[in-house]
């Protein structure tokens, strides 16, 4: 199961987590039903079993509701409110039972929707919730509370929701196997057969409403040995109670005594069990071998890769380089040809030479740009922890010219700690700014603004200015190399610096990213992690 797999997966619980939680409502309102057009079958599958009690029935409907109210697609402050309000009441219904039973206590919370009479089967108190029940009440009530939540290290909806599912369990299996000990305690009220079964779609259904949390989040989360778990379980639940059942059944009817059914189950849950383990291991040994193939063929093309970059690298340093003095030698002659001749040959060959000149001033520019953007890695300094707002006076620094010539207002909030190379955030800095007062308004004062905030392990830095803006479309355009969304004349630059600045922010473990609309400003957004390997850090 790949990643894409896993998300179907999980979307796929919650649509059945919604449906369940609609089938619970239903159920709590077919057992009113029972109660209150006195038809038994609604609230007893037989005679002689104890019947659904009608506040069980109301705390279905509660239960199926609140769930309902807390699927993802539609949870929001005022549904979460409405779902824990609901949740809460079958707390208190719950709480309030359990002390009537450890205590022997009678509130009248029995008998308030409808009269049982004395003598119903297994039960001792007329239409009192069930004392496994009442427990299973408070576990999902409470479950339903903290849904998205952890109070303390183990207490968290999953893992009351496998207290609550063992329970019902027990209560199925009771009935599977005639064995009331597992419905009824002592002499307390026996647990009817339609809330084991409910009960256990109650388990399904909360477990399957947050499948990215708790155990459930190993389950689906699409690993091999995730598959491999969900595979084992499910068959040896399946397996398991449908033996028993087939034990118990042959064991009444006669056909061989309790030792002999008991041997006969242990052997064949050891032969299927051990069938699925075998095919287990065939599957895992397989993926195995096609994963040491992947990693072979990864290794070989990742030393490849390499190779190629360094030869790339070396291509562009020493291309860019050895670039630097015929293009200065051209330059020269040009801007000196310029000074010399201008306004003494004709108009056509001034306007040559001005584009021999701009052309020589713009193909240096894209060289260094090019020299610069292969050194981010190569020439970069060791991490050591960095005053950023001493980079930002650096980089402010060094615009100073810029800043005045536009009249710019630079702010900054207070900036952090943290480990990178400091001539690489100056760089960055320096280049967002020239950015943003590059690309002002011609007719509104250029406003900058830089801030950082801290976000789970990383700080989020923003440079936020009210320039021209970009369309949505060119997002990602922006950052690579010689991209430029303007033509030459338009704005200077060689179209490099955003690149830089991202392969910067790449090689300190951050990423990078702009939101903007024409015409009101753009932020360019950069994370720097708090905690960077150790190989960078002095």
């Amino acid at each position: 199961m790949d990643l894409s797999n896993s998300i179907n997966f999980r979307a796929n619980l919650k649509t059945v987590s919604e449906i369940l939680s609609i089938v619970i409502v239903i159920i709590g309102v077919i057992v009113l039903v029972g109660w209150a057009f006195n038809i038994p079958i609604l609230k007893s599958p037989d005679p002689d079993f104890p019947t659904t009690k009608s506040n069980v029935a109301l705390c279905l409907i509660l239960i199926g509701s609140s769930l309902w109210l807390q699927q993802t697609k539609r949870i929001n402050v005022r549904s979460r409110r409405a779902a824990q309000v609901l949740a809460v009441i079958v707390l208190i219904i719950g709480l309030l039972t359990l002390i009537e039973h450890i205590f022997r206590l009678n509130f009248g919370l029995d008998q308030i929707l409808f009269i049982e009479p004395y003598g119903a089967p297994n039960t001792f108190s007329p239409n009192r919730i069930p004392f496994i029940t009442t427990i299973e009440l408070v576990l999902i009530s409470s479950a339903l509370l903290i849904l998205d939540k952890k109070v303390l290290k183990h207490v968290s909806a999953p893992n009351l929701m496998i207290l609550e599912g063992i329970l019902a369990l027990m209560v199925l299996l009771g009935y599977l196997y005639n064995a009331p000990e597992f419905y009824q305690i002592y002499y307390y009220n026996a647990a009817s057969v339609y809330e084991g079964i409910v009960f256990m779609l109650v388990f399904l259904a909360v477990l399957a409403a947050r499948p990215e949390t708790g155990f459930m989040k190993v389950l689906t989360s699409g690993e091999y040995g995730s598959t491999f778990g969900i595979r084992i379980l499910l068959a040896l639940a399946i397996i398991s109670i449908f033996l028993g059942w087939l034990r118990v059944v042959g064991q009444n009817l006669g056909y061989y005594s309790a030792a002999f059914g008991t041997a006969l189950y242990t052997i064949s849950i050891l032969i299927i069990l051990s069938i699925l383990v075998w095919n287990s291991i065939l599957s895992l040994n397989k993926t195995d071998r096609e994963r040491k193939e992947a990693n072979k063929e990864l290794r070989k093309n990742l030393e490849e890769l390499e190779i190629s970059n360094r030869e790339l690298k070396s291509f562009a340093f020493i291309t860019s380089h050895d670039l630097q003095e015929p293009l200065r030698t051209m330059a020269s002659y040009a801007q000196l040809i310029e000074r010399r001749y201008k306004g003494q040959l004709d108009p056509d060959a001034d306007e040559f030479l001005e584009y021999m000149v701009s052309g020589a001033k713009r193909m240096k520019s894209m060289i260094q740009g090019l020299l610069d953007y292969s050194q981010v890695e190569t020439k970069g300094n060791k991490f050591k922890e960095v005053n950023t707002e001493k980079t930002l006076d650096t980089a402010l620094s060094n615009l100073q010219y810029s800043i005045d010539q536009c009249h710019a207002e630079v702010t900054h909030d207070p900036l952090p700690l943290i480990f990178a190379d400091e001539c690489q955030i100056v760089s960055v800095f320096q280049n967002l700014i020239d950015n943003a007062l590059k690309f002002r308004k011609k007719d509104e004062t250029p406003k900058i603004h830089i801030s950082a905030k801290k976000h789970d392990n990383e700080w989020i830095f923003s440079v936020k200015d009210n320039g021209i803006g970009i369309e949505d479309q060119y997002f990602d355009i922006i950052f690579e190399v010689f991209k430029r969304l303007h033509a030459i004349g338009e704005y200077s630059g060689a179209g490099i610096g955003l690149a830089i600045v991202k392969r910067i922010i790449d090689r300190h473990g951050g990423h990078m990213w702009v939101e903007s609309s024409p015409g009101y400003g753009s932020t360019f957004y950069f994370t720097i992690p708090l905690v960077t390997k150790l190989k960078n850090v002095d």
